[in-house]
């Protein structure tokens, strides 16, 4: 029993850096039409780290769409897939930097000691850029996370299960470098109740 306890206690300590499954963002306020293009990169946090990928395609000028997945590494738990989705509206307006409403949706479930941890989030906000030249682009986002996690006990423990929310400010900011037409970088800074570093590689069709 002793195991059990130390075990939800460990989850109840990892939920705060849950947050982070929707990031990085990654990506200027833009959006072209038939545009494709796959990231992959990693997030660190102190007590969680992330490595996966995306894939994003215009739909239209204004309207953008991706899809991504990889491996959420919490210290607390063994690593387990996540997945994410979400997209990206460009507003009409003229103004010195582009903006962007942007939005997305994560998920990830963990299993450990035969406790279970379900963790779903949604990430919305405004996405501003401006590109300096033609190989720097700067970004900034303000919104809001919201998370929902349920943590269900061991069988011997009845299998009861409860459930709690949570809303935080979430804001990031980071740069991009396009090497060249196809392939660029990015590095970003983004705090959602902790403060999370994230870089990686873009690759445009």
């Amino acid at each position: 029993m002793k195991k059990s306890i130390v075990t939800f206690a460990m989850c109840m300590m990892a939920l705060p850096a849950m947050a982070v499954l929707t990031l990085p963002i990654a990506e200027d306020a833009t959006s072209e039409a038939g545009e494709m293009r796959v990231s992959a990169g990693v997030t660190i946090e102190s007590d969680f780290n992330m490595y996966g990928g995306r894939f994003t395609y215009g739909l239209t000028d204004e309207l953008s769409l991706f899809a991504g997945a990889g491996l959420a590494d919490p210290d607390a738990f063994d690593s387990e897939p996540y997945f994410q989705v979400g997209g990206k509206y460009v507003l009409p307006v003229d103004m010195p930097v582009d903006l962007a409403l942007r939005g997305g949706f994560g998920i990830v479930s963990f299993d450990e000691g035969g406790w279970e941890l379900d963790i779903w989030m949604i990430n919305a906000g405004l996405l501003a850029s401006k590109a300096m030249d033609d190989n720097f682009t700067v970004y900034g986002f303000g919104g809001l996370s919201y998370s929902k996690t349920k943590v269900t006990a061991p069988r011997m423990w009845g299998g009861r299960s409860s459930s709690d929310t949570d809303s935080e400010l979430a804001i990031a900011g980071g740069v991009l470098y396009a090497m060249d037409d196809n392939i660029s970088f990015y590095a970003e800074l983004a705090h959602i109740d902790d403060l999370f570093v994230s870089g990686g590689v873009r690759f445009k069709f």
